[in-house]
């Protein structure tokens, strides 16, 4: 069969090739676990996510907007293909962008076979972070627990895309709540996508505390040892890239009211090279001395919302697994 291989990087290109699974390869990798998302057209969604990752990741907006372009464009071809093969793992950065394709072809369904891959473990893997830890023979591997797409899936990929990209996240909470059977490792992913807004305790987003934590713990360090930290275990999903950390920590040092110090590196030295420290804001809400949301935190995009926004913010709630809306005055 033609076969199209859709993945959110390229990390897994070359081991496909060495394990004798043919087919074209695209990557589509907008990271829809940061940033903003909206009910929009398919250009204004090309528009304003490559102007925001432009500025996420310090790049220029034209290359950016091209080649967001051209993979956006690329799912407009997709009846070349007698079937389409989508691999995926657990994390938000994976789930949303496959959340994003279910509906997509649940509106736009391809003539193609429809097959997906989703892990969240693999032979031999202690700590299975994604697919691009496997070699070409545990490629061959999941290759094998290839299933067909459902009607059902199909489905639940709409729906869940549409309460991403709402203003209210209430209906994204509450599908996390109720399960997402029909792909089990959706709702896990969508409740660490939530826990990036403002936690109703301190203010703080989970990968801002776990920062900050490291830092008390261990003291200054640098970026890529915080990074190491996190996915070597004290992030219970990993999901965000070296790069995208990068730019959540350059907001956690942004004045007023910076939670951490950031001493950039030196000329010529790579970005991971900068090194952090707790600041005294930083150290007094890690304490619970003071709330995030009094200490000047910035608006912040999980998926539709911005949050806080005009002296409110949706936040997070761990004790009943749900969003409440606070004041920019406390966890009211």
């Amino acid at each position: 069969m033609q076969t199209l291989h859709i993945r959110c990087g390229t990390d897994i290109q070359h081991g496909l090739v060495e394990a004798g699974i043919e087919g074209d390869f695209l990557p589509f990798f907008d990271p829809f676990c940061v940033g903003p998302l909206g009910e929009w057209t398919p250009t204004e969604q090309v528009a304003e996510r490559a102007r925001f990752l432009a500025t996420a990741l310090g790049l220029g907006p034209e290359p950016l907007q091209r080649q967001h372009h051209a993979h956006y464009a690329a799912l407009e071809r997709l009846d070349a293909y007698a079937r389409i093969l989508l691999w995926f793992e657990h994390d938000s950065f994976d789930q949303t962008i496959l959340t994003y394709l279910l509906a997509r072809f649940h509106t736009e369904p391809p003539k193609g076979r429809l097959e997906l891959i989703v892990l969240d473990q693999a032979p031999g893997v202690t700590r299975f972070l994604g697919l691009g830890q496997l070699d070409a023979e545990g490629l061959a591997w999941a290759y094998q627990q290839r299933r067909a797409v459902t009607t059902e899936q199909l489905a639940l990929g709409a729906r869940a895309w549409r309460a991403m990209v709402a203003h209210d996240p209430r209906p994204l909470a509450r599908l996390t709540r109720e399960g997402t059977p029909a792909l089990p490792l959706l709702a896990p992913a969508l409740r660490r996508h939530l826990q990036e807004l403002p936690a109703r305790h301190d203010g703080l987003r989970l990968t801002e505390r776990l920062t900050l934590q490291a830092l008390a713990s261990d003291g200054p360090q640098r970026a890529g040892q915080l990074f190491q930290a996190l996915v070597n275990g004290l992030e219970p999903l990993p999901f965000l890239g070296d790069t995208l950390y990068g730019w959540l920590l350059r907001e956690l040092a942004a004045e007023p009211h910076a939670l951490v110090t950031l001493t950039p590196a030196a000329a010529g030295e790579p970005w991971h090279h900068a090194e952090l420290t707790l600041s005294e804001v930083g150290r007094a809400v890690l304490a619970g001395e003071r709330h995030r949301l009094d200490a000047g935190a910035p608006g912040h995009w999980v998926g539709g919302v911005l949050s806080p926004q005009g002296g409110h913010a949706w936040c997070w709630d761990e004790a009943c697994s749900d969003v409440v809306q606070c004041t920019c005055g406390g966890a009211g």
